[in-house]
């Protein structure tokens, strides 16, 4: 028996492929490498998942790299099971993520938020659409940030509500100015208003990240060598996190909230769909439709555009990391950081 009273298994070299389950399946220093890790950890379907798998796919890892097999496994079976992982449980924490804060759950959600904010005309609907969809993404950004900086409750309720105020103002200010001005004609203003959500979005999606995520703007994160030891925190390597994340937030409002819309204005207008798209029910069916497969096909290209385990010159962080050695006395050319999603 082991000292934490695990059975010793004999080791078997025929059990354990040859790879490196602490590394990454695809290269993640190449765009396309991270879209095809983010299409797989951002999967619907993972949403099914039972504990019980989750919990096997946990332990299947741990057993591989602690040779405790007791029977081979396939390299495919390794590269689930770490994807599994990847999607429901927290990198910094180790805690699984609530299903619907999860990147996974992101596509979803949005189909019934984007829908919504579409549809909204009237200024009650557009403040209950905003104000819920803002409420999700904070939810999304404390759930998916670097969590080796602790932001108060208070502080948490102070960002929450400029983000509210900044998207509902927002959406609201621009919705009344496009329909009460007189330099367009009605089927202009039509089509301005449904880009209205893309600008509200877009500006909330930065106030909100920013403001969710102040800690690490004004505190730091934790920044490691590559052996995943902790050097210390780095205000820079923060900031560099979060402007990251809006980068690629802001780039997926593009294709949610203005594809949608720009197919929907000449298939409102065309001879064959004109009537049959007046009809509530057909014309919010299809703008569904829309939302939901732009959304699966956009989020791991957006999200994809940034490592999510990013990483930093030495040069370009705090002067304390400048002259720092590994544990084998070599000089550390290199921080890495958890980025968050």
């Amino acid at each position: 028996m082991t000292a934490n009273n695990q059975p010793t298994i004999p080791y078997n070299e025929s059990f354990y492929p040859k790879i490196n389950i602490d590394g990454e399946q695809y290269d993640q220093n190449s765009y396309m490498g991270r879209v095809k890790k983010f299409y797989k950890t951002t999967n619907p379907l993972t949403l099914l998942t039972r504990d019980s798998q989750l919990k096997g796919a946990l332990k299947l890892i741990d057993d591989f790299k602690n040779k405790r097999l007791t029977a081979p496994v396939t390299e495919k079976e390794l590269w689930k099971a770490k994807t599994l992982k990847e999607s429901m449980v927290h990198p910094d924490t180790g805690e699984k993520i609530a299903a619907i804060f999860r990147m996974s759950c992101f596509a979803p959600s949005n189909v019934v938020l984007v829908a919504g904010m579409l549809q909204a005309r009237s200024i009650p609907a557009t403040v209950f659409w905003q104000t819920f969809n803002q409420t999700y993404n904070v939810g999304l950004n404390i759930a998916n940030s670097n969590k080796s900086t602790k932001v108060s409750n208070k502080d948490l309720m102070i960002n929450f509500g400029g983000a509210i105020v900044s998207s509902v103002g927002t959406a609201v200010g621009l919705n009344e100015w496009v329909k009460r001005t007189t330099r367009f004609t009605p089927a202009i203003k039509n089509v301005l208003l449904k880009f209205v959500p893309f600008c509200a979005v877009a500006m909330a999606n930065v106030c909100n990240i920013g403001l969710m995520r102040r800690g690490e703007l004004v505190n730091g994160i934790d920044v490691k060598d590559k052996d995943g030891n902790i050097l210390g925190k780095s205000v820079k390597a923060g900031r560099s996190a979060v402007a990251q994340t809006i980068i690629s937030r802001v780039l997926l409002c593009v294709p949610l909230l203005v594809l949608p819309p720009a197919v929907m204005a000449p298939l409102e207008n065309s001879n064959a769909l004109k009537e049959a798209l007046k009809k509530p029910l057909y014309n919010n069916g299809l703008n569904v439709a829309l939302v939901a497969a732009t959304c699966l096909l956009a989020v791991p290209w957006c999200i994809g555009l940034f490592p999510q385990f990013a990483s930093m010159d030495v040069k370009k962080v705090e002067p304390k990391f400048h002259n720092l050695k590994d544990k084998d006395g070599n000089p550390i050319t290199r921080v890495y950081y958890n980025k968050g999603l």
